[in-house]
């Protein structure tokens, strides 16, 4: 890796670090005395006495001798570099530039969104919400089928790759019939059979030998897989909003 791609990740990964830091940036004046419970200003962004703190905690206790003073001045020293390079990545746009880098801002967003929330339902609310999606868990039918194909005289031949001699659903179905073949197997009753021209002129026959209906499983053998539907459609609201609310607050213009 040459020296300018390291030092241009080492920014990306600081411009990531920035916005998932845990604690709100402050910013303050350029110039003037610094306010209590800072240590250091970077342009307008301030580096508190808290975040140093932390940071000497965290080197801390990874050493085995303690800090003295100037190893807690190289830790200040070291965070005053980084909001330099955070502050310098921000002004190259690097964030737009970099389609990495602001897909991974795009997700560190949507994950400090998600976890503001911290959204649960209890298990009337999960009732409620099978209730009204109950199709979505509704299992599909299962079908047995014997599966040929003609050749030009009419005679029956082995269709192959063979298809399992089992009840399937029609999702392995179509990985070995393709979906036309499967959804003429859907409409028969047992015991017809059908026969399908495809589209190069081969002839394939159908038979539907055995039908499992489809079934609705209970709430309870799924609380499950529901519960991580509702999180799922949960999270997804919550993003549209966020991204209403986010329309409201940029203005938006797009070109005819």
């Amino acid at each position: 890796m040459t020296p300018l791609r390291a030092r241009l990740l080492l920014v990306v990964g600081l411009l990531l670090g920035a916005v998932l830091a845990a604690g709100p940036v402050l910013e303050g004046g350029d110039d003037g005395p610094l306010p209590a419970g800072a240590v250091a200003r970077v342009g307008e962004r301030l580096i508190l006495r808290d975040e140093w703190q932390r940071a000497v905690a965290a080197v801390a206790s990874e050493r085995r001798t303690p800090l003295d003073d100037a190893d807690r001045r190289a830790i200040l020293e070291r965070l005053i570099d980084e909001a330099l390079l955070v502050r310098h990545g921000l002004d190259l746009d690097l964030v737009t530039r970099d389609p990495r880098l602001r897909g991974q801002l795009v997700d560190a967003v949507m994950q400090v969104t998600l976890e503001a929330r911290a959204a649960s339902a209890d298990r009337a609310a999960l009732h409620a919400y099978y209730a009204e999606h109950a199709d979505r868990f509704r299992q599909p039918p299962r079908l047995q089928l014997s599966v040929w194909r003609e050749d030009a005289a009419g005679v029956r031949q082995p269709f192959l790759p063979p298809v399992p001699d089992a009840l399937l659903p029609p999702s392995q179905l179509r990985q070995s019939l393709g979906p036309t073949l499967t959804a003429r197997a859907l409409a028969l009753a047992i015991g017809e059979s059908a026969r399908v021209v495809q589209g190069d002129g081969t002839v394939v026959g159908l038979e539907l030998r055995a039908r499992e209906p489809a079934l609705q499983p209970s709430f309870e053998a799924i609380e499950a897989q529901v519960r991580s539907a509702w999180q799922r459609d949960d999270d997804e609201a919550a993003v549209r909003g966020l991204l209403v609310d986010l329309r409201d607050r940029y203005p938006v213009v797009v070109a005819p």
